[in-house]
C-alpha cells in the first residue's frame, strides 16, 4: 500500500461513520439531549478502546505515556468529536453538514505543521491549502448569511481547532510509540478525564430508557472511527507527516455527504443540502485530491 493510502482509507471509513451517527442522534430523547450526547461519547470512547486490546496484546510493544499523547486524547476526543456531536445536532441531527467542519482543520492543521513543526512544503501543497481556505471562507460566508446554522457552524468551527491541536500533539508524542499503541493512550486519556466529569450526571437518564437500542450506533462509531480509523490517520502522519496527511484526509466529508445522500434518497426523504456548503465542499475536495495526486 502507497503511504497515502492509510490516510486515505481513514477518510473512507469517517465517511461511512457520519450516517451511522446521524441515526444514533435520531433516536436519542428529546429530554436532556446534551446529557444523552455525552453519554453516547462515553461509549463511543470505551468501546473505541476496548476493541485496540487485541492489537495491544499482538504489539506487545511497550506503551510510553507521555505528555503530548495525553493532551492529544482530549483535545481529538472528547473536546473534538464533543463538538462535532454537537454540532451535527445543531444541523437537525445531519452529521454529513457538521462533517464538513472538519475539512477546514487541513488548513489549521497544515499552518501549525508549517510554522511549528517546520515541515517542508511543496508549491502543490500550498495550492492544496489555499484551495481550503477558499472553502472556509464560503462556509463562514454562509453561516453570516443565515443559510447555515449559526450554533453548527461555532461547533464546527470548535471541532476544527481542537481536532488540529489534538494532531499536532499526536505527532509531537508518536515518536518511540506503535500507531495503535499511541492512539490508544490517547483514546484511554479522554475517556478517562471526560468520563470523571460528565459520569455523575448519566444517573438522571440511564434510567429512563433501555440504553442499547439508542446508543448501539456510537458503539460501532468507538470501534469504526475512534479504534480503526484514528490508528490509520496517526500511522499517516508517522509516514508522511502531518501537512500531507491532513491534506489528502480532507476528501471525506463531501464523501459522507454523498453516502447520507444516498440513504435518504432510498428512504424517501429530501436532500435538503444547502447549494452553498455543496460548493463550499466541492472546492474543498479539489483541494484534497491536488494533494494526493501530487505525491
Amino acid at each position: 500500500m502507497p503511504d497515502y493510502g492509510y490516510a486515505v482509507l481513514s477518510a473512507l471509513l469517517w465517511a461511512a461513520s457520519a450516517p451511522v451517527i446521524n441515526h444514533g442522534l435520531d433516536k436519542l430523547p428529546q429530554q436532556h439531549r446534551v446529557r444523552w450526547i455525552s453519554l453516547g461519547l462515553f461509549i463511543a470512547l470505551f468501546t473505541g478502546a476496548i476493541a485496540l486490546l487485541p492489537f495491544l496484546w499482538i504489539i506487545q510493544a511497550p506503551v510510553e505515556v507521555n505528555t503530548y499523547l495525553v493532551l492529544a486524547g482530549l483535545l481529538t476526543f472528547p473536546l473534538a468529536t464533543g463538538t462535532y456531536y454537537l454540532s451535527g445536532e445543531a444541523f437537525s441531527g445531519r452529521m454529513e453538514f457538521a462533517s464538513q467542519f472538519s475539512k477546514i482543520k487541513p488548513l489549521l492543521s497544515f499552518l501549525l505543521a508549517a510554522f511549528v513543526l517546520h515541515e517542508t512544503m511543496s508549491q502543490q501543497s500550498l495550492i492544496s491549502v489555499s484551495l481550503i481556505a477558499l472553502g472556509t471562507v464560503i462556509f463562514i460566508w454562509g453561516a453570516t448569511s443565515h443559510v447555515l446554522s449559526g450554533k453548527g457552524v461555532v461547533f464546527g468551527l470548535l471541532a476544527a481547532v481542537f481536532w488540529a491541536l489534538g494532531e499536532l500533539f499526536m505527532k509531537l508524542g508518536i515518536a518511540g510509540n506503535h500507531p495503535i499503541l499511541a492512539n490508544w493512550v490517547a483514546i484511554v486519556s479522554g475517556m478517562f478525564v471526560f468520563g470523571a466529569i460528565a459520569l455523575p450526571g448519566y444517573k438522571k437518564v440511564t434510567g429512563e430508557a433501555k440504553i442499547f437500542p439508542m446508543l448501539w450506533p456510537f458503539v460501532v462509531h468507538g470501534i469504526v472511527s475512534f479504534s480503526v480509523a484514528y490508528s490509520l490517520f496517526f500511522y499517516s502522519i508517522n509516514q508522511i507527516g502531518l501537512a500531507h496527511t491532513v491534506l489528502i484526509n480532507a476528501f471525506w466529508p463531501i464523501l459522507s455527504i454523498l453516502v447520507t445522500a444516498i440513504i435518504r434518497l432510498i428512504r424517501g426523504q429530501a436532500l435538503d443540502i444547502p447549494k452553498i456548503l455543496m460548493l463550499a465542499s466541492v472546492i474543498l475536495l479539489l483541494g484534497s485530491l491536488f494533494e494526493t495526486i501530487s505525491l
